[in-house]
């Protein structure tokens, strides 16, 4: 399965800079295992996995890793660096931690929460209610039509469009 969707907003590198730019995902080519990028200013390149990552936005709710015990636990973005960083302020305890990397967020989910899913048969992107959040990042899910799928990864997991 894919780490990213046709139609997902995230940031990829453009080749002529080596710098991450926002855009959408267009198409991806089973064959070559590539995306076609269109960045936010028109222009469409192809580039693999490893050149794309998720991005946040400043009043994002999310989870984050604090650096106590290296959980993760429900935060606020309060700025996006220009290096790409994120400045987060935890909600437990406003603890306010600087310089935390796209790998230290994730999208903050619930159980009992409609969001969009893909479904493992075709790579798309369909409505689903999260039935389980699991410690290994998995989650489990029910489909709108009744089908479940168990351990999905939670980067295959979005908000609904509009929530």
């Amino acid at each position: 399965t894919n780490r990213f969707a046709v139609g997902q907003h995230v940031e990829a590198i453009w080749s002529n800079d080596g710098e991450y730019y926002k855009g959408v995902l267009k198409s991806y080519n089973k064959t070559s295992k590539k995306y076609k990028i269109e960045f936010y200013d028109d222009v469409e390149e192809i580039v693999s996995e490893n050149q794309i990552r998720y991005f946040y936005e400043k009043g994002e709710r999310v989870q984050a890793k604090w650096s106590g015990d290296k959980y993760f636990y429900d935060a606020k973005v309060d700025t996006v660096n220009d290096d790409g960083t994120y400045n987060v302020t935890f909600t437990m305890d406003s603890v306010k931690e600087e310089g935390k990397k796209n790998s230290d967020l994730r999208k903050r989910f619930s159980e009992g929460e409609y969001v969009q899913a893909i479904w493992v048969g075709d790579g798309e992107y369909y409505e689903a209610f999260i039935d389980k959040l699991h410690e290994d990042d998995t989650v489990d899910i029910t489909f709108d039509d009744g089908v479940k799928q168990k351990g999905l990864k939670r980067e295959h997991v979005r908000k609904r469009k509009g929530s």
